[in-house]
């Protein structure tokens, strides 16, 4: 699927849930939301719709609501930077970060997500953790997301901006960087999409996230009480098993 298919389909489209009487502390304005493409948790087909867990549990929940909405797929910074300069309402899937919580709130968790380190030596994860490592061999993770920030915070060599998972899985493939570090979930499903077998790449669990929906300050100012309805109307829509998820920083 090419890129300006995906853009469109997100930019152009979206996806609109049809105008319904609202009621309680539902938003009194159409909510836009922006996201990117993250399979399994939300993609789009080549005939522009879009799919994915967290597609029909946020569904679920703006149905439950009666809550009219859009969502636009893009680059996951730019979906960031949208939310923070107040031009969406929100974006999602993503985990807590202090960076995010300075302009948005995170809603109670969609879906989880496990850390995972992939390369292609077994380095094992104390040596992952030791000075000599961070300094001296080149890591990287979706440019924007948690993974990337937190690498970054942590003291490891990031010198690659990746704005996907595919360019980042490139980068490895290509012997760019030493070891990428991505969500089990979303690094299957394009380990699949390209025939690779997964247990080909050695693989260190680094840690188990909460993801949810972040809404920007300013909407949620116009909108009192509405995180709380949706967080209410999300229960119905989100097995008790993600719920149990541990973590709290895509």
């Amino acid at each position: 699927m090419n890129r300006l298919r995906i853009k469109r389909a997100g930019l152009l489209a979206g996806l609109l849930l049809a105008l319904t009487p609202i009621t309680g502390n539902t938003a009194t304005e159409r909510l836009k939301l922006a996201t990117q493409v993250w399979s399994p948790y939300q993609y789009t087909t080549p005939d522009g719709q879009i799919h994915g867990l967290a597609i029909d549990r946020v569904r679920c929940t703006l149905g439950n609501l009666q809550q009219p909405y859009q969502i636009a797929f893009m680059e996951w910074s730019n979906a960031q930077l949208n939310v923070r300069r107040g031009d969406f309402d929100g974006f999602f899937l993503a985990s807590r970060n202090e960076s995010r919580d300075k302009y948005a709130t995170l809603s109670d968790t969609v879906a989880r997500q496990h850390w995972v380190l992939y390369s292609f030596q077994d380095i094992g994860k104390a040596l992952f953790t030791t000075m000599d490592y961070k300094e001296n061999v080149s890591v990287a993770a979706t440019f924007g997301s948690a993974k990337w920030f937190w690498l970054k915070k942590n003291g490891y060599r990031v010198d690659k901006y990746p704005k996907d998972v595919r360019r980042l899985v490139d980068l490895l493939l290509d012997r760019k960087v030493s070891a990428v570090l991505e969500t089990r979930e979303v690094m299957d499903e394009e380990l699949k999409r390209r025939g690779i077998k997964a247990d080909s790449l050695n693989q260190i669990e680094l840690r188990q996230k909460k993801l949810g929906v972040y809404f920007g300050r300013d909407f949620l100012g116009r909108n009192p009480g509405f995180l709380d309805q949706f967080n209410k109307a999300l229960k119905s829509c989100v097995p008790p098993a993600t719920k149990a998820a541990t973590g709290a920083d895509s």
